[in-house]
């Protein structure tokens, strides 16, 4: 043979070779792709959101009902907050989620500190949270 056919030989050769690590390559990735969609879970939202809400209310009036008491403890008030933390926040319900949590610690420091300004505080966030979330008070 001739080098110039060797060379032909061997060029069709590279170029098949390229073709299956192509399609190998492809198949991979193709079957990757299938495995991650088919694993992940889809979120059910209506099922989420009323979880939430409902988890979310009970945290809410006992948190109003410990602050209304007398002999409110730092210990409680971290149960609480723990309790909301566990949750899983849908995104509609994040602002609200974030002001209850910001009510809670700023009651935490009050128990902390004694400082009486974090307690107005957080009652005026569970005041205006209250406000703004008509859903809470059903």
């Amino acid at each position: 043979m001739s080098t110039k056919s060797k060379k032909y030989i061997f060029t069709i050769l590279v170029c098949a070779l390229l073709a299956v690590l192509t399609i190998i390559i492809i198949g991979y990735m193709e079957h990757s792709r299938q495995i991650s969609s088919n694993s992940k879970n889809p979120v059910d939202l209506a099922r989420l959101e009323n979880n939430y809400k409902k988890n979310a209310k009970l945290i809410f009036n006992d948190f109003i009902q410990l602050t209304d008491g007398k002999d409110i403890t730092l210990e409680q008030i971290k149960q609480i907050k723990a309790r909301l933390l566990d949750l899983k926040v849908p995104a509609d319900y994040k602002e609200f989620h974030i002001k209850l949590l910001l009510a809670i610690v700023k009651m935490e420091n009050y128990l902390d500190n004694k400082n009486s300004t974090d307690k107005e505080e957080s009652r005026k966030i569970i005041s205006q949270t209250k406000l703004a979330n008509p859903w809470i008070n059903n």
